[in-house]
């Protein structure tokens, strides 16, 4: 470690997340005594505990491998052109900056409403090609969605006139 501490290998373990899936680690102890038999002040906690450090193998694979792929690709300088202005819309319009609810189901169900939310606004700031030949009304136009439940968005209100759409949520 950047202390000058060594740490060797003691053991494989294990965790399982809330979600059950199990991952693997390596666990590293610090030495305690250094070859004069001194204990090493670095190598222990505040508390006066041997320090140790688990690392994921995998983990660690798939995090130079993206790095690799960022660094000597210019895939990052393309993804300003081609999905970064639809999540910046997303992010200042809407003020969709996370998600309310939890797994992969539920997730795609929520973007889909934001983003179809997103295109309703788009739509309402075209100019259409018949809209002349309508009397305008004093009121704004209104279309409400009403979501079935597994979902945290109740209602969905989007005013056509002015382009904005509102998210009523329900915890």
């Amino acid at each position: 470690d950047p202390h000058g501490v060594r740490f060797n290998f003691k053991r494989y373990a294990y965790r399982n997340d809330k979600y059950k899936f199990r991952r693997d680690f390596r666990l590293y102890q610090a030495e305690k005594y250094d070859e004069n038999h001194q204990v090493i002040p670095q190598a222990l906690t505040p508390r006066g505990n041997t320090k140790y450090i688990m690392v994921n193998p995998q983990w660690e694979h798939f995090k130079a491998k993206a790095r690799e792929s960022l660094s000597n690709s210019n895939t990052y300088s393309r993804r300003k052109y081609d999905v970064e202005s639809v999540f910046g819309n997303l992010k200042a319009y809407l003020g969709f900056k996370r998600f309310m609810v939890r797994g992969l189901k539920k997730a795609k169900r929520q973007i889909g409403i934001a983003l179809m939310a997103l295109n309703m606004k788009k739509m309402a700031g075209r100019p259409s090609s018949y809209s002349n030949n309508f009397v305008k009304k004093e009121e704004p136009f209104r279309i409400s969605l009403e979501i079935p439940n597994g979902s945290s968005i109740s209602r969905m209100t989007c005013t056509l006139k002015v382009g904005i759409c509102m998210f009523l949520l329900v915890n």
